[in-house]
């Protein structure tokens, strides 16, 4: 079993997606960037292993009525921020209506999958989610965790999107998608997934169509960049122009997650205590704009340097957990180009 699976009574497919080496020659760190399902039945023991992880913010990708079906379970004291949108159009989850209108075939469980996958880039109820979980990623301190109701779609797109702009390679990236059909025993476990789906559908499906729908291909996550590719001709392009984060200042990212030549916190001369960049005024112009601060405080926080991984503080502000829907051109990433999935 993989060390980056971590083991709860009641919440399925949770996993640590840090610790990779990036194209810097760095890693990400260990314990910052966490995923899994949803909470709904987490135990009591589970709830305290989740304080004990120091989360502060936790980007929850269901749709509102998903979260009104299966609401999270909190710990005592609970006070991460909690990023969450989606349309409430009172419509049923897609993956739901298609168990119960298509044919339970592994074909058609492809089909589905190949079509959801090129639709969740561009789907207006994440985009804004997106935009929000980049800015955590830089101003929030401890753990950041995103979920949806399996943990292996939607999450597993934004993982991998994650890895994409930190510049985790695509062996890795791809690996860590797929440990879903690990973490979850998917082989082991489609005989009895197989029989509650016909006791909700009224049809049998195989156990090939349950392993096609319920776990996760290479081919899925290769369909998302692909369609991203084909309507933005870029990942760099697509965060700009649909997610909200700007492409020019992509090739910093890198840079800004290394160790600045003044000291260990990676500022630079004369920058803010936290790390951020105060704004900078264009000539002439008389204001100040929002200078890069998202991507080099993200990336100081998500990558450590050699053996000298640790905890990572943000240097957000302590406190705010309002975490309000940011501008367009407000969620400044920098990160280096990506390649061909």
């Amino acid at each position: 079993m993989s060390p980056r699976i971590l083991r709860f009574d009641a919440i399925d497919n949770f996993r640590d997606f840090g610790d990779y080496a990036t194209a810097a020659g760095r890693r990400l760190r260990p314990g910052r960037l966490l995923r899994s399902a949803h909470h709904g039945r987490a135990s009591e023991a589970d709830l305290e292993r989740l304080k004990a992880l120091g989360i502060g913010a936790v980007v929850d990708l269901r749709r509102p009525g998903e979260r009104r079906d299966q609401p999270s379970r909190r710990h005592a004291g609970f006070a991460a921020a909690v990023i969450e949108g989606g349309l409430d159009d009172g419509a049923e989850a897609p993956h739901i209506a298609f168990l119960k209108s298509a044919d339970l075939t592994a074909d058609s469980g492809r089909r589905f999958m190949d079509q959801t996958y090129r639709r969740l880039p561009f789907d207006p109820a994440y985009l804004d989610v997106f935009a929000r979980y980049f800015r955590a990623l830089a101003e929030t301190d401890g753990a950041v965790l995103i979920h949806c109701a399996a943990g292996k779609d939607r999450t597993g797109f934004l993982a991998a999107l994650t890895h994409r702009l930190l510049g985790v390679g695509r062996d890795d990236m791809v690996e860590d998608y797929l440990l879903t059909n690990t973490a979850v025993d998917l082989a082991g476990r489609a005989p009895a997934i197989a029989r509650q789906l016909e006791r909700m559908t009224g049809r049998v499906a195989s156990d090939a169509a349950v392993v096609a729908f319920l776990g996760v291909e290479a081919a899925y996550l290769e369909a998302a960049f692909a369609e991203i590719e084909a309507r933005h001709g870029t990942v760099d392009a697509y965060l700009e122009q649909a997610v909200g984060v700007d492409a020019p200042y992509a090739r910093g990212s890198r840079r800004g997650c290394r160790r600045e030549r003044d000291g260990r916190d990676g500022r630079r001369p004369g920058s803010s205590v936290d790390g951020s960049c105060a704004g900078r005024r264009g000539p002439g112009r008389g204001r100040r704009r929002p200078g890069p601060a998202v991507g080099r405080r993200a990336g100081r926080a998500l990558v450590a340097r050699g053996d000298r991984a640790g905890p990572g503080s943000c240097g957000g502000r302590r406190g705010d957990r309002r975490l309000r829907r940011p501008a367009r051109s407000g969620v400044r990433t920098r990160h280096g180009r990506a390649g061909r999935l």
